[in-house]
């Protein structure tokens, strides 16, 4: 059965890849395949030595397991006219490089941060890499049968920045802005923390979540007709 909760993420991918055409060179890249098997699934756990949390694995069976999307925009073209202005998107989600991320899950910590950081990045459920190094996951840390998402900050790892509260709340926020970033410094303009826009150094807080209701995320998504 699918997972009557999430069911907008591929709507808002298709509306993205109509919405950017004026303001992008050639195609917005996708690749976007099938679920898979609870025996795959099996495979993987037994692979990874991790048990997957429970939206992040109803996504992986009734969803797809592999999606690849991403755009750039323009160098004249600019959405919102911010400091470090959102100029792209990017996602890489499947099975081989959530394997590898939380393979080495640890592998970015220096050795000298506090023992309740370096639990937090161990027991973290890595599901999406950023091109920085920096990491996006669920903070099983936090709670084991709902985690929320969180930003893994590898040059700050005290700063755990909030996205979301849960899985599928993080993937229709974030597939409705396009997949923007996803580096901290392009995502935090659609983050607020208790419904207060962040400041302009901030990256978020452990009660932060991306928001589609902040200026922001209007503006952004006002610009490409949305």
């Amino acid at each position: 059965m699918k997972a009557a909760h999430i069911m907008n993420w591929r709507t808002h991918i298709n509306e993205w890849i109509n919405a950017l055409k004026p303001y992008i060179d050639g195609p917005a890249h996708i690749d976007i395949r099938g679920s898979i098997t609870d025996d795959e699934l099996d495979d993987f756990e037994d692979e990874i030595e991790y048990e997957v949390p429970e939206q992040l694995r109803e996504f992986l069976l009734n969803e797809s397991a592999y999606i690849d999307f991403w755009w750039d925009l323009k160098s004249n073209v600019v959405p919102l006219d911010v400091p470090d202005k959102p100029h792209s998107g990017y996602i890489e989600f499947n099975l081989e490089t959530m394997l590898n991320l939380n393979a080495d899950r640890l592998g970015w910590l220096s050795g000298n941060e506090p023992q309740i950081i370096k639990q937090q990045w161990k027991q973290a459920f890595v599901f999406l890499g950023v091109p920085n190094g920096d990491r996006i996951a669920l903070d099983v840390f936090q709670n084991q049968d709902d985690p929320p998402v969180i930003y893994l900050n590898h040059e700050e790892p005290e700063k755990q920045a909030r996205l979301a509260d849960t899985f599928n709340e993080f993937i229709e926020s974030w597939f409705a802005l396009g997949c923007v970033g996803n580096e901290g410094w392009n995502m935090r303009h659609f983050v607020t923390d208790k419904g207060k826009p962040l400041g302009d150094s901030d990256y978020g807080t452990a009660t932060s979540k991306l928001d589609l209701t902040c200026p922001n995320a209007i503006v952004f998504r006002n610009f490409f007709k949305l």
